[in-house]
């Protein structure tokens, strides 16, 4: 988006958190059409938690589209026409548009950005929303063993609950993009950096669609005393900022771990 378009969002943000106290329950993305060129094209076809794939582990690269010309500028005026705010659209692939250049917004949902055509849509809706056309597995980013992270776990499909691992992505987009709420139901908690030597393990999950344009990570789960949590943030040498995954995700984590083992990713001993 373009400056002023951030701003204006962000402002109207801060104008409806006051009418609209948090703690309420969170409202579905309604799908939005914006025709482009006489071609209609409509968003919320893909989870809101799932961006595009890079070309590495921890987004820092540019994706394999060229960034360099916009498919589309969107034009949009402000303060009776005062401010002038441009939208840059990339493609993506022949039925899909990316607007803005960042892949993972700043403002809400990821999903919310991309957008496919309006003819196509309830194909691909019906197609990224299959979990039978995802990929899964478990990671770390830690090294705990012999200085270097462990491989990737698999995750046999058979082993993925749709309802359970969806809650789980949306969990981990709510760390990110729902504080409060996650707050207001008491799942909010700190841990001291001296309790680093009670920390079991630390990993976390990925999805990625099995046509190798969009994928989804969790935070980094921590096992902390017998309790799973998910980092928010890390303030270094004071505390971890996480949340507690609720009941029946425990659970399901406990259950893919006996399942998959994920004791690769134990930490025997902390380094430091």
């Amino acid at each position: 988006m373009g400056f002023f378009l951030k701003f204006f969002a962000l402002i109207m943000g801060m104008i409806m958190a006051f009418f609209f106290p948090t703690g309420t329950s969170k409202k579905p993305y309604e799908p939005e059409t914006v025709d482009i060129n006489g071609v209609v094209y409509k968003n919320c076809f893909i989870p809101e938690y799932a961006t595009l794939i890079t070309t590495n582990e921890d987004h820092s690269t540019r994706e394999y589209f060229d960034y360099e010309e916009p498919f589309y500028i969107e034009k949009e005026k402000f303060g009776m026409g005062i401010f002038t705010a441009e939208t840059e659209w990339y493609r993506i692939s022949d039925e899909i548009l990316l607007r803005g250049q960042d892949k993972i917004s700043d403002l809400g949902s990821c999903g919310f950005l991309y957008f496919c055509k309006e003819s196509e849509w309830d194909r691909m809706k019906s197609f990224y929303y299959n979990m039978d056309n995802w990929s899964f597995s478990a990671r770390t980013k830690y090294e705990v063993n012999d200085g270097k992270a462990p491989d990737a776990i698999e995750i046999n499909r058979e082993l993925v609950n749709p309802i359970l691992w969806n809650e789980l992505m949306e969990f981990s987009f709510d760390t990110k993009y729902n504080k409060s709420e996650l707050k207001n139901q008491g799942l909010s908690f700190q841990i001291p950096m001296e309790k680093y030597e009670d920390i079991k393990r630390s990993c976390y999950f990925k999805m990625a669609s099995t046509d190798d344009l969009f994928c989804a990570y969790t935070g980094d789960i921590m096992d902390y005393d017998g309790t799973l949590y998910m980092v928010d943030v890390t303030v270094s040498g004071m505390y971890y900022d996480v949340y507690k995954l609720p009941g029946e995700l425990q659970k399901y984590f406990r259950e893919l771990d006996e399942k998959c083992d994920f004791s690769s990713f134990d930490w025997p001993t902390y380094k430091g």
